[in-house]
């Protein structure tokens, strides 16, 4: 029989780390803090102090002093506790801790912990390791002893490969990282887009390398060819097409083995021959017959919640008594707001969400690390003197985290108290009220500054408190979320692809839910070959004689539009052909795009007549967007003009130009005007004008002086204080912005 005492063995060797007597070893960590030790202890338990401890020679006490300055002393006391004793307490730390913890646990060579904590992080934080994806990535490819997490990563990675080759600092990438994915057979790229990848990446690691390949020499090829020598073997060339290989290929020829270029060669001439070269199987790619929900995953989200919150709260929503799962979540969750984006004052919320309906609110409580927030079902508003709105589908919540096991969910008790809409003056100190039991509140008019947010656990407008302190809060960040059923997207997906659902059904009759401009644009989808069958020549005889006409012109003539063309609600201002043509003009095509073939997607992020007219709220929501065109329409002449800005709009600046050769002004082409007028920017350093905080309550996008918005009384539908150079001065009927 064997008696095992390992608890009280544990106690006593830890409490040998107060022996201030027979210690031999120093261990200086962060900010100077320091750890006694006993090297055969410190032996024993890390190979990493064994052979540290060989290298360094004692002082006149014989004792020897190991500094390590980048490491926590609070991890560095977890790490020497384990050592003694064999127990590490994880309770109330953040996963970030845990992390971090693991990294200096494999730096010191403790294998045991290590393994535990990488098996700990992926079975219960898998939440945490995607949403701070980029850190745990480049971390575990320093050393190469993270197998499980290095393999959980490169399972996203794979499957969802631009956010590593996408990412700005991709050229940094590891050159383990970067071999691990390219053993992969299920990484969804194409071959020639690995290749690019990898030449871009190899390139980068040669700062001397020309950037002219024409101006390449012998020895410049041999150092890519040095640099790649692990990746090369790993590109599934014979899976190349033809064509590019001549393109992008062929120029860096000289970096492969002479015998592979020739069985590459002979490949594409012969695919019957054999070759000498092993040929790697083609990569699996997998077919999307549907668009996979799982990609949108893949993109970020938001900078405090995860996919398995966004699938929560989903379920609240739909009041469901089990969690949606991430594959089956019926909302899409767009962003319409964010505090280190857009602002902490008060007055931004209400700005940019003022007529916002079902809205989730998440704020990130500073110093607790609490997510909090609530979901308003009516839009945002705002009166003279502040009124109550009532609904019963309104609730606020606490999201489980690092802290918190399990959410906590409270729904609306007194609806005729649900939502507190904020009387216009104290928009500048309040923010949003769920009753009472959960509001934002800022004297100083920035929410992350005062203590003054909080959670009201006494007033029972909501069912139970979310929080157990009744402390008030500052926040480290909050967003807003528009909530978006998916239901109609997926279903005009399926119609789209498959419009015999709909169009070869029995009731497909005269209650055919489609604007009749659409119905019309129809007959100019069919094909020339299918009106010159005999059995579509029955057209003629029930269509008016002008629209078979304009028919047959149409085919003989024009390319056809594509569905998409009629189908989409662009602008209020602006059509597809424009569109068409302000794309041109940014690639400074002489000739405008068709219908068929616009590579930009104008994607609205502002409309005066939805998100107001003042210029303050132009600066709020278009702050940070680059690459943007700005569209007018002038009241009284109906002209359209704008303006394409390919800078960012700073809305933080002091006052300053933006400089650009790619800037330009337009009319465009309507009832009135025959012809568009394109005006390039002269002057580039004075192309853009940002204006400074105090002025953006009246003055908004001024491209140069030559076309410039103004109002006095903040708002441009009323005064006639617009201008583009060489007119008179204008009010606007509805000004937009794209992206």
């Amino acid at each position: 029989m064997t008696f095992q005492f390992f608890d009280k063995l544990s106690r006593n060797f830890v409490e040998l780390l107060s022996d201030k007597d027979d210690f031999n070893i120093i261990i200086i960590v962060k900010n100077e803090k320091s750890f006694k030790a006993h090297s055969n202890v410190l032996k024993c338990r890390s190979p990493y102090f064994r052979k540290e401890l060989k290298n360094i020679i004692p002082n006149e006490n014989n004792i020897k002093t190991i500094t390590k300055p980048n490491i926590s002393d609070k991890i560095f006391d977890i790490i020497i506790k384990y050592i003694y004793g064999g127990v590490v307490d994880l309770e109330n730390v953040e996963t970030k801790f845990i992390f971090d913890l693991m990294i200096v646990a494999n730096e010191f060579e403790i294998e045991e912990l290590t393994k535990k904590l990488e098996n700990h992080l992926i079975k219960t934080k898998s939440s945490w390791l995607k949403s701070h994806f980029t850190l745990v990535y480049r971390s575990i490819f320093s050393e190469n002893n993270f197998k499980y997490l290095e393999k959980f990563c490169n399972d996203i990675v794979a499957k969802y490969p631009n956010l590593i080759f996408d990412a700005d600092d991709f050229i940094s990438l590891q050159e383990s990282a970067l071999v691990s994915l390219l053993k992969r057979d299920d990484l969804q790229l194409e071959e020639v887009v690995i290749w690019e990848y990898l030449i871009k990446w190899g390139i980068a690691q040669n700062s001397t390398l020309p950037v002219d390949l024409k101006e390449w020499t012998k020895e410049n090829f041999t150092t890519l060819k040095i640099t790649l020598q692990q990746c090369l073997p790993l590109i599934r060339y014979f899976h190349i097409s033809g064509t590019d290989v001549s393109k992008k290929i062929m120029p860096y020829k000289k970096i492969l083995d002479k015998q592979l270029w020739k069985d590459l060669t002979q490949y594409f001439m012969d695919p019957e021959q054999p070759v000498e070269s092993i040929i790697l199987p083609p990569r699996t790619i997998l077919a999307q017959e549907l668009p996979d929900r799982a990609t949108e995953q893949a993109k970020p989200l938001s900078t405090i919640i995860s996919y398995e919150h966004v699938a929560e709260i989903s379920s609240w929503i739909d009041r469901k008594s089990s969690t949606y799962s991430l594959t089956s979540i019926p909302y899409e969750f767009q962003l319409i707001f964010r505090g280190s984006i857009n602002g902490f004052e008060p007055q931004k919320f209400w700005n940019i969400c003022y007529n916002h309906a079902s809205t989730v609110v998440i704020m990130k409580v500073k110093g607790t690390e609490e997510i909090l927030g609530g979901y308003n079902p009516l839009a945002w508003e705002y009166h003279i003197s502040g009124s109550w709105a009532k609904t019963n589908d309104s609730f606020i919540f606490s999201l489980k985290n690092d802290n918190l096991q399990n959410s906590i969910l409270s729904r609306v008790k007194k609806n005729e108290y649900a939502i507190w809409n904020i009387y216009k003056p104290g928009q500048k100190t309040y923010g949003i009220h769920f009753g009472h039991d959960l509001y934002m509140y800022s004297p100083s008019s920035n929410f992350t500054l005062d203590n003054k947010s909080g959670c009201n656990n006494n007033r029972g407008h909501y069912e139970k408190p979310i929080s157990t302190t009744t402390d008030s809060f500052s926040i480290v960040d909050y967003e807003v979320f528009k909530i978006i059923k998916k239901t109609a997207k997926f279903c005009n997906y399926i119609v789209a692809k498959y419009p015999s659902l709909i169009f070869d059904a029995q009731y497909f009759t005269h209650d055919l839910q489609l604007e009749e401009g659409i119905i019309w644009n129809i007959y100019f989808l069919i094909p020339s070959t299918d009106v010159s069958k005999k059995k579509n020549k029955a057209l003629q005889e029930i269509l008016d004689e002008q629209l078979w006409e304009d028919l047959t012109q149409k085919i003989l003539v024009a390319e056809l539009f594509t569905r998409t063309t009629a189908a989409n609600t662009l602008s209020t201002i602006i059509t597809y052909e424009h569109v068409a043509e302000i794309s041109s003009w940014i690639d400074r095509e002489s000739r405008t795009y068709s219908l068929t073939y616009t590579p930009y997607d104008f994607q609205l992020i502002l409309r005066g007549s939805i998100n107001r007219s003042d210029p303050q709220t132009f600066w709020d929501i278009c702050h940070g967007h680059a690459s943007t065109v700005v569209i007018m329409k002038v009241k009284g002449t109906e002209e359209i003009l704008g303006g394409y800005n390919p800078l960012s709009w700073d809305a933080n600046t002091s006052g300053s130009y933006g400089e650009t050769n790619d800037g330009f002004i337009f009319s465009l082409k309507n009832g009135n005007v025959q012809n568009s007028i394109l005006s390039r920017v002269k002057n580039r350093h004075l192309a853009i004008y940002n204006f400074a905080k105090g002025s953006q309550v009246y003055y908004d996008p001024h491209f140069g002086y030559n076309l410039c918005m103004y109002s006095p009384s903040s708002n441009f539908t009323l005064d006639m204080k617009i201008w583009k150079r060489s007119s008179s001065k204008a009010s606007l009927k509805d000004p937009q912005a794209q992206q």
